[in-house]
């Protein structure tokens, strides 16, 4: 085994016998308006270091940004303050469909897809609306998105007893009619998208039949070819009273198009499980429900493929209560107790159920990705507290307690449009391999290469691995880390090492979006160095609409303008530096 020289004896001999998170740190209270739930919706992602969430709260729906463990409100993306939210994240971008319910005074449903763009030198995100104040119709209680391997955005809802789906291409701010995929459900009855690999699902409940449902459609099909719907049913025996489904459900896919789907039931017989988990493999076949707990409410799923583990998270009473957590490997599932108590009072709780934040909370939510080493986990207080509604998060870590390594020196460096990465270790025991893994935002990592080790040998050996056109991540720069792996397949980690992406374009580069525009339009930048620069939009009669002055600064330079009022037509946007210029035709619509 490689020994790097970290303390680890210690973590060790204190290290629980009983699998649950290696740490929590309960982070700041947010004020909100709307609870965190939406059951299968996501509002939390992690991105260039940091953890991140949309909420809203008395004066509108905000991006806020988790610094250490204090959230900080760092953008207003609108003026609504009821808005229920998913995100979706795409490297530097985040989609984020706001969604707002069906009301007493307001029966129809709507949505606004607000747009986030990463700027890195600032660690802030950049927005603008793509779409606003489209309807979905009376009484629609949630609603979800996700994009599908064709860059093509799709947004599933249900509405009067039927499952029903509409899509867009970017720049997402024409949206299609609706397409009916299933009917014959109740009236609470919801669904929720997900990408696979190939093709996009919708999965669903329906306590009519008393069973669940998902259907698929492969990319770049008419977008209303879709595949036969499966029955997602449960193998039982016993009283089954109240039936299997019911309008709770939360989705994670493994990288292989695995998917695991956290649902409630409704049976009414302490036989039977209340909360569960569906595994669809590759093949398409279902597996039968794992029980996770015959007690607790809204469940979500989520998953660390890394070190094969899964958990379901939830809160343990149907009026609010602790949020807690079961774990099991992916492998070989089973959230089913043994008996041995966490702690001497043994709180209704065994060594496989945690709490997690304790107290009154319900509406547990987190990110629709998968997550290596961190993850934050939200729930809202209960809605009849006294006072403020308010968030309620905490930082888990899930991590393998480090084992004794010599790893002397690991190295991250650019070289034209490559990483070269360079290491060297004092000695190896049971040394199988290195996994080589990249990530563009610190957190969640992907294997990209693999060095043979040396087995065992107590003398020095120089490793090197290169990563070629990194430009290819089309990120400002690029994380690595080194995943060595023993024979007996143990691993641990490397620290993480950053390389800068490639060194800026000679000529100043001119870009704006959306296209086309309405009343606002987003330009962006890239200069090598510090300079002047003045922006000009004219129409086609040459006419000058808008003049200013900019202040390049070097690296990417983002620059709204926004009240542009204009007439539809074709336009121009035009930059002009000391020695260069640039131009766009755009058009307004």
């Amino acid at each position: 085994m490689i020994r790097f020289l970290i303390l680890c004896i210690c973590l060790i001999g204190a290290y629980p016998s009983f699998a649950q998170f290696s740490s929590t740190t309960l982070l700041s209270q947010i004020p909100i308006t709307v609870n965190t739930g939406e059951k299968p919706q996501s509002k939390i992602w992690a991105h260039g270091g940091k953890f991140w969430t949309v909420l809203p709260d008395n004066n509108g729906t905000h991006v806020w940004r988790l610094d250490g463990s204090i959230w900080q409100n760092i953008l207003t993306i609108s003026d609504k303050t009821t808005s229920k939210v998913d995100c979706k994240v795409m490297g530097n971008v985040t989609h984020v469909l706001l969604f707002h319910e069906s009301t007493a005074a307001e029966n129809e449903a709507f949505f606004d897809i607000v747009t986030l763009e990463y700027a890195f030198e600032n660690e802030i995100y950049l927005s603008h609306n793509v779409a606003s104040d489209l309807s979905l119709g009376q009484i629609v209680e949630t609603a979800t998105i996700d994009v599908d391997g064709r860059d093509r955005m799709w947004l599933a809802y249900t509405r009067s007893g039927k499952v029903i789906v509409r899509w867009s291409d970017p720049p997402f701010n024409n949206w299609s009619n609706d397409i009916n995929l299933a009917g014959g459900l109740k009236g609470d009855d919801i669904c929720v998208v997900v990408t696979l690999p190939g093709e996009i699902g919708v999965f669903w409940s329906n306590q009519n039949t008393k069973k669940f449902g998902f259907i698929t459609h492969e990319d770049g099909d008419l977008p209303n070819a879709w595949s036969e719907i499966e029955e997602v049913i449960h193998a039982t025996t016993g009283d089954i009273a109240g039936g299997l489904a019911d309008d709770h459900m939360n989705l994670a896919v493994a990288s292989d198009g695995t998917l695991y789907c956290a649902i409630k039931t409704s049976y009414q017989h302490s036989s039977q499980p209340l909360l569960g988990l569906f595994v669809r493999r590759t093949t398409g076949i279902w597996d039968n429900l794992y029980e996770v707990s015959k007690t607790g409410t809204r469940p979500i799923v989520i998953l660390n493929e890394l070190e094969d583990k899964i958990w379901v998270i939830y809160t343990d009473q149907e009026s609010g209560g602790n949020i807690i957590y079961r774990e099991s490997s992916i492998d070989n599932i089973n959230f089913e107790d043994d008996g041995q108590p966490v702690n001497e009072s043994n709180e209704q709780t065994t060594d496989r159920e945690h709490i997690l934040i304790s107290g009154r909370y319900n509406n547990v939510t987190s990110t629709k990705d998968n997550f290596t080493n961190e993850i934050v986990i939200m729930a809202s207080s209960h809605s009849s507290s006294a006072g403020q509604p308010y968030a309620v998060s905490v930082l888990a870590t899930s991590e393998t307690i480090p084992l004794p390594v010599e790893l002397i020196s690991f190295t991250a460096r650019l070289d034209a449009d490559n990483a070269v990465l360079v290491w060297k270790t004092a000695s190896e025991q049971n040394s199988d391999y290195f996994s080589v893994e990249s990530s563009t935002d610190g957190r969640n990592f992907t294997p990209i290469g693999k060095v043979a080790g040396n087995g065992t040998t107590q003398l020095q050996r120089h490793y090197t691995f290169t990563d070629r056109n990194i430009s290819r991540y089309k990120a400002e720069g690029i994380y690595y880390r080194l995943r060595q792996v023993d024979y007996n397949g143990e691993f641990e980690f490397s620290p993480i090492r950053h390389v800068s992406a490639p060194g800026l374009p000679d000529v100043v580069t001119l870009k704006a979006f959306p296209s086309p525009f309405d009343n606002y339009l987003q330009v962006q930048i890239t200069s090598k160095e510090e300079q002047p620069g003045s922006i000009l939009l004219y129409n086609a009669q040459g006419r000058i609409i808008l003049s200013q002055e900019a202040a390049l600064k070097r690296g990417i330079n983002t620059i709204p303008l926004t009240e542009l009022d204009l007439a539809s037509g074709i336009y121009f946007l035009k930059l002009t530096t000391a020695d260069q210029q640039q131009s766009l035709k755009l058009i307004s619509k």
